[in-house]
């Protein structure tokens, strides 16, 4: 073995590492795999200069120098295939030209001898000899493709610097490799055998390794750059609060952080993916960028999502779109408790407004109220104090009644005003106590009956005389029935009142009292506000009947106290039904 052949052996190791490294390292790359063609031809290269050294018999030599043609025929073509990828150039006229020119070359010098005509032998091994038009197809299929992606690397050189100084820094490696592959290739065939008449030292191998090393290097040095970018992105990515999904060409998820893992309660990502919809069925695959909100349920848990999205620009076939989904369920909790506060206070602002309307009222309908009894008995006093100083005492009885009369008035608005502050501050205290129930309800009817005369009235009484007894705040019950018998009084004229007493059927542990009349009646509305504190049905109601709006409102906290209630029906212009439903024994009976 000629022992010069170990410097293209060692050249051509290096290089079939470099290759073999590039394909099992990352070949999807657009610019590895322009590099893994460029250094597959430059290997090539190589491995026939080192079977060309081995000063194999006469017959091998011609064939290894002619298909040596191969390599270095289309190596100017391949490597500014390279160039044009590494700098993000597009393709033109010129790139079709420098392919047709090197690719239409070796057809030709393989099969009609125009590159290698023979071989000869010399110090190193054996020289190809070129026949005609060698020196052509030699500009032509090597100069002109590395002179042209030479002049596309100064070219981007110069006038990209927006491109950054470590890119700069790959592109002047790149011209300075191919210049010196060059300069060496050349003196050592063209130079040296014209000085010395022979080949001194071969140099084109050694300068192709240092090409190809250098070609390495350069592109490498600068991807690693990348890569390590790209590392730095997964770190973050697999690190991010918010889910990030990424999608495919037909809306399947490929790749998923830990964030989307425990979002969507996914333990591990099947190898074949799962559709988006899986996850999101609201996600939208018409391919245009946007953004919502959706809820999901995961994890026997309901989760609110913005969903955003973008595209993948076409470069990357099968990548569709990435998707970023934030859990906004506290937010969304946030805003609803908000939303429960405002409407709260709202309603207690309404509420308010309204009581302090119903209060304006009130103290408008009480200044009258309290204003009546009280002139007439500074009236009625004035009166009597002129009779008696006239000595006629008897004259002064009847004004004397009318003070009475007017005091009890009085003193029957401040106790209901009383009686429902002291309820409204749980104050009001019950004094429960056995008394015949038809007794009550003669005394009821004793204390209304000159209000029903006095409007015409008829009043039918229906006291059950198995009513019985109740164990009760008798005043309390006694004022219950005067406030609503009294009303249907005031409210009815020349009309009909019923008054029925008797225990509920099916329940005789209720008593119920039924008061009904056929006066003026109610409309929905006015029955919606009938037991409000201080409300009337209509202002012209309170004008023409006169009263405080207290009544009703007492009657009702009263029933509460004892554990009854009260309910009415009533139609606008035909009349009203009062029912009230009281234990017959009330809580404190029951708890001794």
């Amino acid at each position: 073995m000629n022992p010069w052949a170990t410097i293209p052996l060692v050249a051509l190791f290096v290089s079939a590492m470099l290759t073999v490294y590039v394909f099992a390292y990352n070949r999807e790359r657009p610019v590895n795999r322009a590099y893994l063609i460029l250094s597959l031809f430059v290997t090539l290269w190589i491995f026939c200069d080192f079977l060309l050294w081995l000063h194999l018999p006469r017959q091998w030599p011609l064939v290894i120098a002619r298909a040596e043609t191969l390599a270095w025929m289309t190596l100017g073509f391949w490597f500014t295939r390279f160039t044009y990828i590494f700098t993000n150039r597009r393709r033109d006229w010129l790139y079709l030209l420098i392919a047709t020119i090197c690719f239409s070359g070796v057809p030709l010098g393989w099969f009609t001898n125009l590159v290698i005509a023979d071989v000869k032998i010399t110090y190193w091994g054996y020289h190809a000899i070129g026949g005609s038009l060698y020196q052509l197809y030699t500009n032509a299929a090597v100069t002109f493709p590395f002179a042209f992606a030479l002049f596309i690397l100064a070219r981007t050189f110069f006038w990209a610097a927006d491109r950054g100084t470590a890119y700069r820094k790959q592109l002047l490696l790149m011209i300075l490799a191919t210049l010196s592959t060059f300069i060496a290739s050349y003196v050592s065939v063209i130079v040296l055998p014209e000085w010395f008449g022979k080949t001194v030292i071969e140099l084109t191998t050694p300068s192709l390794l240092v090409y190809n090393i250098v070609i390495f290097v350069a592109m490498f040095r600068y991807q690693f750059l990348a890569i390590d970018a790209e590392d730095f992105a997964n770190h973050l990515f697999g690190r991010m609060g918010d889910a990030v999904l990424i999608l495919s060409s037909d809306a399947m998820v490929v790749q998923m952080n830990e964030a989307s893992k425990k979002l969507f309660a996914i333990d591990e990502l099947p190898a074949a993916g799962i559709p988006v919809r899986n996850l999101i069925a609201e996600f939208p695959t018409d391919g245009k960028e946007g953004r919502f909100e959706t809820k999901v349920a995961s994890g026997g848990e309901e989760h609110f999502l913005s969903v955003s999205w973008a595209p993948v620009p076409e470069a990357k076939k099968d990548i569709g779109a990435v998707v970023i989904a934030r859990d906004i369920t506290e937010r969304k909790q946030a805003e609803a408790e908000i939303a429960r506060y405002n409407f709260e206070l709202a309603v207690a602002r309404d509420d308010a407004v309204e009581a302090n309307r119903a209060k304006s009222r009130f103290l408008a309908v009480m200044s009258h109220e309290l204003r009546t009894p009280l002139n007439s008995i500074i009236g009625y006093s004035e009166m009597v104090a002129e009779e008696l100083a006239a000595g006629n005492g008897l004259a002064a009885i009847p004004d004397l009644e009318h003070i009475h009369g007017a005091g009890n008035q009085l003193l029957t608005l401040i106790n209901g005003i009383l009686d429902l502050s002291k309820v409204e501050a749980g104050k009001m205290e019950l004094f429960p106590e056995e008394f015949d129930v038809c007794g009550l309800v003669d005394d009821t009817v004793t204390l209304v009956l000159p209000l029903v005369d006095r409007n015409e009235n008829s009043l039918a009484v229906d006291c059950d005389p198995d009513v019985g007894e109740m164990f009760a705040d008798r005043l309390r019950v006694h004022q219950i029935l005067v406030n609503i018998l009294g009303n249907a009084a005031k409210f009815t004229e020349q009309g009909r009142i019923r008054y029925r007493v008797a225990r509920e059927p099916g329940s005789p542990d209720q008593v119920v009292f039924t008061i009904a009349d056929t006066g003026i009646g109610m409309t929905e509305e006015q029955q919606e506000q009938l037991f409000q504190s201080f409300v009337q049905a209509t202002p012209s109601t309170t004008r023409r009947y006169g009263g405080t709006g207290l009544g009703l409102a007492i009657a009702r906290r009263f029933c509460e106290l004892m554990g009854g209630e009260i309910a009415i029906e009533s139609r606008y212009g035909e009349g009203s039904t009062f029912t009230v439903r009281l234990p017959a024994v009330t809580a404190a009976r029951a708890a001794s």
